[in-house]
């Protein structure tokens, strides 16, 4: 059975163990994704979890940020055009803690 990484809801049933097989949303978590910007929280220590871009080892943490929001934010960042083209943005653990994620 394939595990969603970032819910832990079952993404497919079948008879083998438990696993996460990649970070792929399962639909619920894309569902909450296409409402806006996802961004997740990402270490460059190894966490025991495999990298999610080279040297980029995701937490498990994320939020989704209103389109809006993310244009305030980054008004001036040349990050801007790639976040709302990929609709995906990493945070160094770091900055999710100066920035009082949830």
């Amino acid at each position: 059975m394939e595990i969603c990484f970032w819910c832990n809801r079952y993404k497919n049933v079948d008879d083998g163990p438990l696993e996460y097989r990649n970070y792929g949303f399962c639909e619920k978590c894309l569902t909450e994704c296409r409402k806006g910007i996802t961004v997740m929280e990402v270490t460059e220590r190894y966490n025991g979890n495999a990298p999610i871009r080279e040297g980029l080892f995701p937490t498990g943490k994320w939020v989704v940020v209103s389109e809006d929001e993310v244009r305030r934010v980054l008004e001036k960042s040349p990050l801007l055009p790639k976040a709302l083209e990929k609709r995906q943005i990493f945070i160094h653990i770091n900055d999710w803690e100066a920035l009082k994620l949830p």
